[in-house]
């Protein structure tokens, strides 16, 4: 549609990598043409009411957001099926729906996160139906909740040293605003219209004929941002040395090595069986000179665990230390 000239306004999230996002973004605003995804947050008037009242809070500490609204595909999904909004073959799941609506929240209002991590509840064969991101920004933290498999009271709240902000019904909606300091509590409501979608397009409308394409293009720049972090936070949970996961019923008991508790963890990108000393990282830091230094920075176990139906010959590798044979 942009390539034959046309004004497009499509469904959230309409790409699921930040690559096609910000080839998109670059090919609207090549031709001169509106590109948005129609998420009505930014265009809701209690939008701007928080942007207004936002100093008031002071200097932000906590970010919290929840979004849950039982989804009636997931009693298809209870029953064996596999419906699309939980395929991950088309981009379905929590994060990518639901939770949405609060990742462009946080971004449209403090702009990109430094970190940003997912801890879902997976259906087995399935994508995510709940779960919560973790983004950190420089001072404070957010949480953003979502859930397609439960149902409770969805809100947003804004926490400073000074006081906080709660926004009614959530990221997308909301439909009233509480501004709570210490020496006052106010209320606010600037949506008379009970319908988020009834301000997206006059709001979208108004831009369009007032060819307003500088909101238009910050907007898709939002947008852009939000693919980036979704797509970060939807890549498996990374350190320094590998990316790992644990087998997620089968978890074997610890046992002990050198001093150590060690578990089983496999490596996401191999069949490689990975070994993990959880105070590993705690010592770390510590210098190698300790002549009592439980675990020698090269440590090799050998080990058959029964991985995915097969056994599997395992190593524990951690680079950078001297190498430490076990002798059976």
């Amino acid at each position: 549609a942009l390539l034959a000239g046309k004004n497009v306004v499509c469904e959230k999230p309409f790409c699921t990598k930040a690559e096609q996002a910000r080839e998109l973004a670059a090919l609207a605003k090549e031709k001169h043409l509106l590109l948005v995804d129609a998420v009505p947050t930014a265009f809701l008037p209690n939008f701007e009411v928080v942007k207004r009242e936002l100093p008031k809070v002071g200097k932000v500490k906590l970010v919290l957001g929840n979004f849950s609204q039982y989804s009636s595909r997931y009693d298809q999904v209870l029953e064996g099926g596999k419906p699309n909004v939980f395929n991950p073959e088309y981009g379905g799941g929590c994060l990518m729906d639901i939770n949405f609506y609060n990742v462009y929240l946080n971004i449209a209002l403090f702009g990109k996160p430094q970190e940003a991590i997912y801890f879902p509840n997976i259906y087995e064969g399935l994508a995510d139906t709940s779960g919560i991101l973790i983004m950190k920004y420089d001072g404070f933290v957010s949480e953003s909740a979502g859930a397609k498999d439960t149902w409770g009271v969805n809100s947003f709240q804004i926490e400073g040293e000074k006081g906080y902000i709660y926004v009614k019904s959530g990221s997308n909606r909301m439909a009233g605003v509480q501004v709570v300091t210490k020496d006052s509590e106010e209320n606010f409501n600037e949506q008379e219209k009970p319908n988020p979608w009834y301000y997206e397009v006059g709001k979208l409308t108004s831009l369009l004929l007032n060819e307003d394409y500088e909101t238009i293009y910050q907007g898709l720049d939002v947008m852009v941002d939000v693919m980036e972090v979704l797509e970060l936070a939807r890549r498996p949970a990374s350190s320094s040395i590998h990316s790992i996961r644990f087998p997620p019923n089968n978890l074997p008991a610890p046992f002990k090595c050198s001093g150590r508790t060690w578990y089983t963890c496999s490596i996401l990108d191999s069949d490689t069986v990975f070994f993990i000393s959880i105070s590993f990282f705690l010592s770390i830091k510590q210098s190698n000179r300790e002549e009592n230094l439980p675990c020698p920075l090269f440590s090799i176990a050998t080990i058959k665990h029964r991985l995915e139906k097969e056994f599997l010959l395992s190593f524990l590798i951690i680079p950078g230390l001297p190498i430490h044979r076990p002798s059976h």
